[in-house]
């Protein structure tokens, strides 16, 4: 039976670095696979073009070119996950350790032995799936860390530090920057008559009408039982306190429970006279509750 690596097991392009020779070679034993062979002064902008399933690179010849072309490689490894199979002359252990130091994930002999060249490309891949596992149940623990389970937003922990870093931003910058508190009017009352599970779905139905009306780069957090923060970055208060109206206007529509749907909102601008995110925050909040005392489902602009 030919020894060689299945299209199945995930394999989307090897690219070769190295000499035409030993690419063939490399090539003719690893079909049906295709193998790409790009010269080593352009690899590194070859691999930040592509999706490179891995690399094997061939460390011969000129050794002041090798490191350049190999640190190029590694630094652009160094971006994403790409395991490198490098391919060093069997009687030239320095040139073994100079690999590993470099960063590859393997080293294979040179010349070319097919029986070694595919079991060592079958355990980098199947390692890097394990890598590759490991990272997506990080991600989905991140994303659990800093989201808010009933309306998929933000949490607060999550929205305090945007907001610092956005304030930061748009102070160092010259550049506007507002804040909106959104409280849903009566959710109690309908946690009452309805159940918790009703104003879960409110709560919910209100945060999907938020992301679909604000625009991608706007922060949208649930800040605490029914209020939830939208911070506008490059927004002046004029503008978000437009932007503020419709969506009380748009939530008003929404078809979410038997009884109407509103919010008010707070709208506050960043001040020299901010001393931090607390202090918007707490302005923010104060116009939200004297909309909310003037009579619910209306915009209030802080002072």
């Amino acid at each position: 039976m030919t020894a060689r690596i299945p299209v199945e097991e995930g394999v989307a392009r090897i690219v070769f670095v190295g000499s035409e020779a030993v690419g063939a070679q490399a090539s003719e034993m690893l079909a049906p696979l295709t193998i790409e062979r790009l010269p080593a002064d352009t690899a590194a902008a070859g691999v930040r073009e592509g999706n490179v399933t891995l690399l094997l690179i061939e460390l011969t010849g000129d050794p002041d070119m090798l490191r350049e072309s190999l640190a190029a490689l590694r630094e652009e490894a160094s971006r994403r996950p790409l395991p490198v199979l490098a391919l060093v002359a069997r009687d030239d252990p320095d040139r073994v350790v100079e690999a590993f130091e470099g960063g590859v994930a393997d080293v294979g002999g040179l010349p070319l032995v097919k029986g070694e060249l595919v079991a060592r490309l079958r355990l980098m891949l199947r390692r890097a799936g394990t890598a590759g596992h490991l990272r997506a149940r990080v991600r989905i623990a991140r994303l659990r860390a800093m989201t808010d389970p009933v309306t998929k937003l933000y949490n607060r922990v999550y929205f305090d530090a945007e907001v610092a870093r956005a304030i930061a931003g748009a102070r160092q910058h010259g550049r506007p920057l507002t804040l909106l508190m959104v409280d849903i009017d009566s959710l109690k009352p309908i946690n009452d008559s309805f159940g918790h599970a009703a104003g879960d779905r409110v709560l919910a139905g209100v945060a999907a009408q938020l992301i679909v009306s604000l625009r991608s780069n706007d922060i949208v957090a649930r800040f605490g039982g029914d209020e939830i923060a939208v911070a506008m970055p490059d927004t002046d208060v004029e503008i978000a306190a437009h932007v503020a109206r419709r969506l009380c206007a748009e939530i008003a529509e929404l078809p979410i429970v038997s009884v109407n749907v509103t919010v008010s909102i707070g709208v506050a601008g960043l001040t020299d006279a901010d001393a931090d995110a607390a202090a918007l925050l707490a302005r923010a909040d104060s116009a939200l509750y004297a909309g909310k005392r003037a009579g619910r489902n209306r915009v209030e602009i802080a002072a």
